[in-house]
């Protein structure tokens, strides 16, 4: 079972699904836009089962109505992860909204540029714990400057679940901020096309010497998979899949297993309904 925790899907439909705002819509959604549908067929070339529909905040901001409506029509492939800016007063009816559509998790933004909340205020502890309660999966996305607040978030509330984007975006990961935090079994990464091209970057090895080091910390049963695509779109995305296969090989079959897909299906609801 292979499962991409982290896709952006652009709707073809502009009139439907307008983008929001216009003015400010990424390079990547006019450069190398990918539907639902389109994505469904990309899977299917790559062996991938299941993959996790993360809101193009680049082409819809908070308007997360085509992630939820795509993973409503194809069950069977998709869940929707909607994106809640923490900083928005109507942030916690937002919440309650998506998860009334079904949504299985929520993506909090915080300590980015733009961002007017930090990972530690109390808005963030407030929504993650509601969407806990909610059994929705919670998501942080967080640049490396942002890492402090989220162990300062867990030691308030070291009961939390939560999934680190990107493990808190590249260049390299900052493991000097990042390791520590393996303290906390709550506490999920996420580690994508991003993080595995960074530490071939640095290794020439794809990725493979960054993702032991990080199964030495966490563990593989607390990591898990992400293409970025079609944000990431410099290859096509069977060769995404390839070179996550690739770096995971080290970890063993039980560690890549749990990387490429069983972490996901244990802790993201609704990949398995």
């Amino acid at each position: 079972m292979i499962v991409d925790t982290h896709t952006h899907v652009v709707s073809p439909d502009h009139h439907r699904y307008p983008f929001r705002p216009a003015a400010e819509v990424a390079d990547w959604v006019h450069d190398a836009p990918c539907s639902a549908a389109e994505l469904d067929d990309l899977m299917s070339q790559s062996g991938v089962d299941r993959a996790v529909l993360v809101q193009a905040v680049g082409a819809y901001a908070d308007d997360n109505r085509y992630a939820l409506d795509a993973a409503e029509l194809a069950r069977d492939r998709y869940v929707a992860v909607a994106m809640i800016d923490a900083g928005n007063p109507d942030a916690p009816a937002q919440l309650d909204a998506v998860a009334a559509k079904e949504a299985a998790g929520i993506r909090l933004v915080a300590g980015t540029p733009g961002s007017s909340v930090q990972l530690d205020d109390d808005a963030v502890l407030a929504l993650a714990r509601r969407g806990m309660e909610l059994g929705l999966h919670v998501v942080v996305a967080t640049l490396a400057e942002g890492l402090p607040a989220l162990r300062r978030l867990m030691e308030r509330a070291p009961q939390l679940e939560l999934a680190v984007d990107h493990c808190g975006f590249p260049p390299y990961p900052d493991l000097d901020a990042l390791l520590p935090l393996a303290a906390f079994p709550g506490l999920l990464l996420k580690v994508s096309t991003l993080n595995l091209d960074a530490g071939h970057a640095v290794d020439g090895d794809g990725g493979a010497k960054l993702l032991a080091a990080l199964a030495r910390a966490f563990g593989t049963d607390r990591m898990m998979w992400g293409s970025n695509w079609s944000f990431t779109h410099d290859r096509p995305y069977p060769e995404l899949v390839d070179v996550a296969r690739a770096a995971s090989k080290g970890l063993g079959p039980h560690g890549q297993a749990e990387y490429l897909g069983g972490t996901a299906m244990r802790h993201v609801p609704r990949l398995q309904a």
